[in-house]
């Protein structure tokens, strides 16, 4: 898979992997929003829909407070 910034159609729902892999969009979605991630030119990097809906999972399940 060449693509680093989408998600891995060869992980399977469920699985382990396909929770760590969650996990790391998050924090590429993070980074990348706070300018910290950039190409590179300099350019900021806007992540797919797919890789932004993994980010809004598992910040949705994080603890506050």
């Amino acid at each position: 898979m060449a693509d680093y910034w989408a998600r891995d159609s060869r992980i399977e729902e469920d699985s382990a992997l396909r929770q760590l892999e969650e996990k790391v969009h998050y924090l590429m979605s993070t980074l990348c929003d706070a300018g910290i991630i950039s190409s590179f030119d300099g350019a900021g990097i806007n992540v797919s829909d797919d890789v932004a809906a993994d980010a809004n999972t598992v910040g949705g399940q994080a603890p506050c407070g």
